[in-house]
C-alpha cells in the first residue's frame, strides 16, 4: 500500500502503522492535533495468495439526493401551520428536500419547534402532510440536527435526529443526556425505528460514547456500531448509574469505558435496528 499524502490533508492511520490513534481539540477556531498514541510497527501482508483470500471491504452505500427544502408543497405546508397555530410564513428551523417514502420523487421535511413534518406533490396526493412531533424533548432548541440518509438500502432516506433529554439527579442536578434517534416514514407515517443515547452530562462530568453507521455486513444498507468512548470527571467508582443492557429497553444505552460490554452491532431486521440475539 503506497499512501500519497497530502500536505493539507491528515493521513489516513495503517493498520500496521506506527501511529494508532490521534486526538484533535478544537483552537482558535480550528481543530489542531492535542496528543496521539503510538503502536509498534508491523509489516503489512503482501503475499500474493494472501491477497487473494481476502474479502472485499464493503462499500459505502448510496443515499438519496438531499437538498436545502424548496417551496415545495406550499399550500400544504401552509395547512400545517394553521392546524399548529403557528404564524404564517415561519421558516422551519431545518428544511431538507429528499425522498423519504413511496415513489422516487423528493419530499420536503421540515422541523418546526419539535414537529417534523413530511410533504410533497407525491406525498399523501399531494393533498396531506405527516407529522411528528419529538416528545422527548423539552424544547425546540433540544433538537440540535435533522438530516437524512439511506440506512436500510430501500431507495428511500431515512431521518436521524440528535439532541438533548434532561433530567433530574436526586440532589437537584441538571443531567444531560444525548441522543440519536432513527426515523423511517413509509405509507405516509413517521416511524422511530432506532435510539441510542450517545453522551450523559452533569456539571462539568461527561462520559462520551461512539455510535457510527457502517456498511451493513450483508451488504445491504448500513449496521450503526455502538461502542465506549471516553468520560472526563467520571470514574468507575464515581459514576453514579449502572452500566444497563442494550436491547432491555427503548432507548439504547450508553456504552461505559469500564463496562463489560465493548461493542453493539444493529442491523435492520425489516421493521427496526436490533442487536443481534
Amino acid at each position: 500500500f503506497n499512501e500519497t499524502i497530502a500536505g493539507d490533508v491528515e493521513p489516513i492511520l495503517l493498520p500496521w502503522g506506527t501511529i494508532k490513534s490521534k486526538t484533535f481539540k478544537l483552537e482558535g477556531g480550528k481543530f489542531a492535533k492535542a496528543s496521539e498514541v503510538t503502536q509498534a510497527a508491523s509489516a503489512p501482508a503482501s503475499s500474493t495468495k494472501t491477497a487473494d483470500r481476502q474479502e472485499p471491504l464493503p462499500r459505502d452505500v448510496p443515499t438519496p439526493a438531499v437538498h436545502k427544502g424548496s417551496d415545495l408543497g406550499k399550500q400544504v405546508l401552509e395547512a400545517y401551520l394553521r392546524d399548529a397555530g403557528i404564524p404564517p410564513g415561519t421558516k422551519p428551523r431545518f428544511d431538507l428536500e429528499v425522498n423519504v417514502d413511496g415513489d422516487a420523487k423528493p419530499e420536503r421535511v421540515a422541523l418546526f419547534g419539535r414537529d417534523i413534518v413530511v410533504l410533497g406533490p407525491s406525498f399523501k396526493n399531494g393533498t396531506g402532510y405527516a407529522r411528528l412531533s419529538l416528545t422527548q424533548f423539552a424544547d425546540d432548541k433540544d433538537v440540535a440536527e435533522l438530516t437524512a440518509r439511506d440506512l436500510n438500502a430501500d431507495g428511500a432516506a431515512e431521518l436521524v435526529v440528535r439532541g438533548a433529554r434532561h433530567a433530574k439527579s436526586p440532589a437537584g442536578d441538571t443531567i444531560d443526556i444525548d441522543g440519536l434517534f432513527v426515523y423511517q416514514v413509509k405509507a405516509g407515517t413517521i416511524t422511530r425505528v432506532f435510539a441510542v443515547e450517545t453522551g450523559r452530562e452533569m456539571g462539568d462530568k461527561r462520559v462520551q460514547g461512539l455510535v457510527q453507521f457502517v456498511p451493513a455486513k450483508n451488504g445491504k444498507g448500513f449496521d450503526i456500531d455502538v461502542r465506549p468512548g471516553m468520560a472526563k470527571g467520571w470514574t468507575k467508582d464515581s459514576y453514579p448509574w449502572p452500566q444497563e443492557s442494550p436491547g432491555a429497553g427503548p432507548i439504547e444505552p450508553l456504552l461505559l469505558p469500564w463496562g463489560d460490554v465493548k461493542n453493539v452491532r444493529y442491523s435492520w431486521n425489516g421493521t427496526a435496528f436490533a442487536s443481534a440475539p
